[in-house]
């Protein structure tokens, strides 16, 4: 469903050196059945429940040019802060298109 992956995606548009929507995954796999996003899914309907995993080693994309050769950099504080901005950022975006689409379905 389209809808389930605007936020993702808005967050990756909002956060691309830090967030790759080309690794979300959607599937919902037999051992994740317990977690709270498939709970919450298969019980209340919830469709937008998801998980932003993070860690301070970086990422396999996080490679920033250094002269003739590529360091690997690691997430640091202000790495997690503008994830956490660019993540608010992207909820009111989906809000926003969410509040565009209702209005453009009343019409």
């Amino acid at each position: 469903n389209i809808q389930q992956r605007m936020l993702p995606w808005l967050i990756g548009q909002r956060a691309n050196e830090l967030f790759n929507f080309d690794y979300c995954a959607y599937s919902m796999r037999k051992s994740k059945e317990s977690t709270g996003r498939i709970v919450m899914y298969r019980e209340f309907g919830i469709r937008n429940s998801l998980t932003l995993e993070a860690t301070f080693a970086g990422t396999s994309d996080n490679w920033a040019s250094h002269k003739d050769s590529k360091i690997h950099r690691q997430f640091n504080q202000k790495d997690f802060m503008n994830i956490g901005k660019h993540t608010a950022e992207a909820l009111w975006d989906y809000h926003v298109a969410d509040i565009d689409m209702e209005k453009k379905s009343k019409m």
